[in-house]
């Protein structure tokens, strides 16, 4: 009985992007960001959500990087699909992904919690958030 509760929880959480399997999202990232502990260059990007969520820059020699968080379904799905980065001074790190239907938060690395704690500890104001806007392809 485990087994099947195990794989019936698994379809459910994955349930959300199995309609987002014809989707594409392009951005066009005007700066290098962060993610994942990676530094990726500025430049024309693909965001794929299954098999696992990614992220990967047009040129494929200037790299990829995944990342883990489940879907969250949106309530409010009005605001358009995007990429939100936090930018403490000239550095951004990649916070969260909205799609058309769901919104991944990405866990902040080890690089951006030590930036806000040094920032705290310097008594600066937090980050800015910065909104890059995605192009749907179906």
């Amino acid at each position: 009985m485990k087994p099947l509760i195990s794989v019936f929880l698994a379809l459910l959480l994955c349930a959300p992007a199995f309609g987002q399997l014809g989707t594409r999202l392009y951005a066009d990232i005007p700066f290098p960001f962060e993610l994942t502990g990676i530094t990726l260059p500025a430049g024309n990007y693909t965001v794929r959500l299954l098999p696992h969520p990614m992220i990967q820059n047009d040129e494929p020699r200037l790299g990829a990087a995944f990342f883990l968080s489940n879907p969250w379904s949106l309530e409010r799905k009005d605001e358009g699909v995007r990429l939100v980065f936090n930018k403490y001074g000239d550095r951004h790190f990649l916070s969260q992904v909205y799609t058309t239907a769901n919104y991944y938060q990405l866990p902040k690395s080890k690089q951006e919690r030590e930036l806000v704690t040094s920032r705290v500890v310097a008594g600066l104001r937090g980050p800015e958030v910065v909104v890059v806007m995605l192009r749907v392809v179906r």
